[in-house]
């Protein structure tokens, strides 16, 4: 029978709570919830990431990716003469890189590439050599600079006039210019003072990343954030959140593999020497590309659960398991928090602790399933047992392991006939546990479905489905914050759709002016003369007209009538009844009006009226103008903000073809540093403005 009636709980083990570890053998990342529980790199050093982990992200120093054109540059080893190889994406094929002026230069260990410039080291020689790179096929490079500085052995670019140099065997790392002028040197992080920079990248938001290398072999992710004043710990995470997956695939001594496609459009991983020459075959060497131990075990403490007798129930597991890697659960239920230790070794584990109670009290749950019943004797007590295994070149990721207790399922709410026969209490448990998980999936999903509507909570990726589900069009050109600022919003906008204060607000929110929109018919001029009249115990006075506000409506005036309408003084309409002239004109008719900052192109402008023509009232037309940029005159078409911009004056300049003329609209403006912007009594002559 069960534990009684006692409402479901669970226990967490992870990097948050804590793995209530005992031993630990082989697996890192206790404390690091970005990457998880993971076999150790090869080496040890205190290494936090695998070689595996960076190639893809950041290569080796002597190959590099351009994303602009999608290309690999090669610096291949010397003897003999290093040489700069390109790879074509279109056909896979290394070709080399011509120069045309200066020497080339003997060896070369290290190669970034920027748009059109591509920047090579020399550890031995000491020189950082910088060329122009050929912008069409058949062209060759042109050298721009060679600078010596002390064994370089990495290099990127920081922008397109600023290198990144780790220097003096990876001590130090400078900011140089393309000529080799050294701007500044950049704050070391918290690495050992024996470890060495062997890797750098810089991406467009300005972050520098650095690689370093421990003594023991190990390897350290570290990241310089803009207008930070030191390098920090960074995970792989972070850092394939900031750049792009190149596709390299394997680094060895001999060589490297890479995805790439061919000219008869069959794409797959091709394997090349540091040469540049292909290979049919994976290159030799592979042992030496293995980077994590092939076995990892995590032990438990004693985890309680403060029932008497408790039947555990479930066990899942949050875990990442590549091709090549496993994972296997175990668990014990005991009575006491410290049983002895009994039992042998596993065999295929040795070295490995099997743990308390005895080996075979242990339940291993099955490696490929992540959410399993725990089948245990009931027991206060829960040990469990991780173990994590792999082929050396990639590591297994366990997040979170979930313990559910005490057991409840749906036969609680069947009748007790159920449950008279144990071996048939026990298969219901079972069978009923399979339908009440996919339940739970469910009631989770549906608890959490709230959360999916949070436009400031939910990933970048859900804001366009969000959108179509508030019948909301995401412009791909709206960037995220602006994208969750207008989705805030929407609960105010819905109400006023289709009114001026909605409008203003839309606009607003989409392009970050205040706009101003006129009322075309508002702003007509006719009037008419009337008296007074009392509208049950109200006085009103309809169409009153104001002396020297309003001119009165003439029907010759208004539209052109044979007979009574002076030629050429009258439009000509043809549609409406020409007694309701002054009550329909212009009605119905708006103007929205913008700055030219606003509205700088016609992009912007084809944005506007999208925006307009959704928001505005069916039944309206609507015009837009945007600001002068040029100018203005003054008159009843200049908007103050619209037509107008506060900057300061062009300089001014005699001639035929300048802008002012002397004696007309010009101050002669005096030369000494007192008088730069304007006249002084008794050293500058002011000009009469007058004709």
């Amino acid at each position: 029978m069960s534990c009684g009636a006692l409402p479901p709980t669970f226990r967490l083990l992870d990097a948050f709570v804590g793995w209530d570890e005992f031993s630990v053998i082989g697996l890192v990342g206790l404390g690091d919830p970005g990457q998880g529980l993971r076999l150790a790199p090869l080496g040890g050093g205190g290494g936090s990431v695998s070689l595996t982990e960076l190639n893809p992200l950041i290569p080796p120093p002597r190959l590099t990716y351009d994303c602009s054109t999608c290309s690999w540059y090669l610096a291949t080893p010397a003897p003999p003469t290093s040489r700069v190889l390109r790879l074509d994406p279109c056909d896979c094929r290394w070709t080399q890189v011509r120069i045309t002026e200066g020497r080339a230069p003997g060896s070369l260990d290290a190669i970034a590439v920027h748009r059109h410039t591509i920047a090579a080291a020399d550890t031995g020689g000491g020189r950082v050599w910088v060329w122009s790179r050929p912008r069409l096929r058949g062209e060759s490079a042109r050298i721009q600079s060679v600078f010596e500085v002390n064994r370089p052995v990495a290099i990127a670019f920081a922008s397109a006039c600023a290198l990144l140099i780790a220097i003096d065997d990876g001590e130090r790392i400078v900011r140089t210019s393309l000529s080799g002028c050294i701007h500044a040197e950049l704050p070391r992080g918290a690495w050992q003072s024996d470890e060495r920079v062997v890797r750098l990248a810089a991406t467009s938001q300005g972050t520098i990343w650095a690689v370093t290398r421990t003594p023991a072999g190990g390897y350290n992710l570290w990241k310089l954030e803009c207008g930070s004043s030191r390098f920090e710990p960074a995970t792989i995470v972070e850092l394939a959140e900031a750049t792009v997956d190149t596709g390299l695939a394997l680094v060895t001594p001999e060589g490297f593999c890479l995805s790439c496609r061919r000219s008869d459009s069959e794409s797959g991983r091709r394997c090349f020497s540091w040469y540049g020459r292909e290979l049919d075959d994976p290159p030799d060497g592979t042992a030496t590309a293995v980077s994590y131990v092939s076995q990892g075990q995590l032990l438990t403490t004693a985890i309680d659960s403060g029932v008497p007798r408790c039947r555990w129930h479930r066990a899942r597991v949050e875990a990442e398991v590549p091709w090549g890697t496993s994972i296997e659960l175990a668990v014990a239920s005991s009575d006491m928090d410290q049983p002895d230790d009994q039992g042998v070794a596993d065999a295929a584990w040795p070295g490995f602790p099997t743990g308390t109670p005895h080996p075979d009290d242990w339940q291993t749950l099955v490696a490929g399933s992540q959410d399993v019943l725990v089948d245990q004797p009931p027991g206060r007590f829960l040990f469990v047992r991780l173990r994590l295994s792999g082929d050396g070149t990639a590591t297994p990721r366990v997040r979170r392991i979930r313990l559910d207790f005490p057991r409840s399922t749906s036969l609680e709410f069947l009748p007790a006939v159920y449950r008279e026969d144990a071996r048939a209490e026990d298969f219901t448990e079972r069978f009923l546990s399979l339908f009440d998980a996919t339940y739970e999936d469910l009631d989770r999903a549906v608890d959490r479905f709230p959360a999916v509507l949070d436009s400031q909570g939910v990933p970048a990726e859900a804001l366009p489905w969000l959108g179509r589900f508030l019948d909301l069009v995401i412009d791909p050109a709206w960037e995220v914050e602006r994208r969750r600022r207008i989705l805030a919003e929407l609960p105010t906008l819905f109400p006023l759709r289709g009114t001026l204060q909605g409008l203003m607000i839309a606009i607003r929110l989409v392009f970050d002016v205040e706009p101003v929109i006129q009322e075309v018919g508002l702003a007509r001029a006719w009037g008419a003369v009337t008296a007074s009249a009392a509208v049950g115990s109200c006085e009103v006075t309809p169409l009153a007209a104001r002396l020297n506000t309003v001119r009165l409506f003439g029907r010759s005036r208004a539209r052109f009538r044979v007979g009574s309408s002076p030629l050429s003084k009258a439009p000509l309409r043809s549609y409406g009844n020409p007694d309701l002239d002054p009550l329909t004109a212009d009605a119905h008719r708006f103007r929205v009006l913008m700055p030219a900052a606003a509205v700088p192109s016609g992009a912007h402008r084809d944005r506007l009226e999208r925006l307009v023509e959704s928001q505005k009232p069916a039944h309206t037309i609507a015009s837009i103008r945007v600001g002068g940029i040029d100018g203005f005159v003054v008159g009843p078409e200049l908007n103050v903000g619209i037509d107008t911009r506060l900057v300061a004056p062009g300089p001014p300049i005699l001639g035929a073809d300048g802008t002012v003329r002397l004696s007309r609209m010009s101050i002669l403006r005096g030369g000494s540093r007192t008088a730069r912007h304007g006249p002084v009594v008794g050293q500058n002559t002011v000009l009469s403005t007058t004709c």
